[in-house]
């Protein structure tokens, strides 16, 4: 019971993240949108995430695996039920957020055993030093835009000049943001 409240609450954060001032339904005549339809909406994405996709991440999982969970997300959300509702789309970027956003907080309390992306955001990129490179999380349109800022991210975490004012207890890039949230609250 206690899993299924925190699984329900992280679900409300992440999507308020990944939808933050992001214009995701339609806007016409055709399509009047209810707190009922937005309400089904948002609860057969949790369905399809807990059921289709969160039981991958339960053990390890290859990124080739992670990658293919947020293509078929992408695909349900865009293609699905739901695509009649949704204006021209959500991008690769929104969903990556979206889905990274909750497997974060359901590996930070133990919920699942794996993670292996961070919620690429504006803040992420900054604190990788994208510089021009970077570009708006939700703009990000590919799977190839998504990893070059992964693999950017990677190369990061091997630059011991990088790392050397950072905590010693980070070993993989989750952490890295986890170790910036948090310093970033205590200043």
């Amino acid at each position: 019971m206690k899993e299924n409240f925190l699984k329900v609450e992280f679900w409300k954060l992440s999507l308020k993240a990944a939808f933050q001032g992001i214009p995701v339904f339609k806007k016409n005549a055709d399509v009047i949108l209810t707190n009922e339809l937005r309400y089904a909406f948002t609860e057969g994405l949790f369905d399809f995430i807990d059921d289709e996709i969160l039981p991958f991440y339960r053990f390890t999982i290859s990124e080739e695996q992670h990658l293919k969970n947020v293509a078929k997300l992408l695909a349900y959300i865009n293609c699905g039920m739901f695509s009649n509702i949704i204006d021209d789309g959500v991008s690769y970027g929104v969903v990556q957020r979206l889905l990274n956003q909750y497997l974060k907080y359901l590996w930070a309390a133990s919920i699942i055993e794996c993670v292996l992306h961070f919620p690429v955001d504006n803040k992420i990129q900054d604190i990788l030093q994208m510089g021009k490179s970077a570009m708006p999380w939700s703009k990000i349109s590919t799977e190839q835009e998504y990893m070059r800022i992964i693999n950017h991210s990677k190369e990061k975490l091997s630059d011991s000049r990088f790392c050397e004012n950072m905590a010693s207890e980070i070993n993989n890039i989750v952490e890295l943001e986890l170790f910036h949230s948090n310093v970033s609250v205590c200043y």
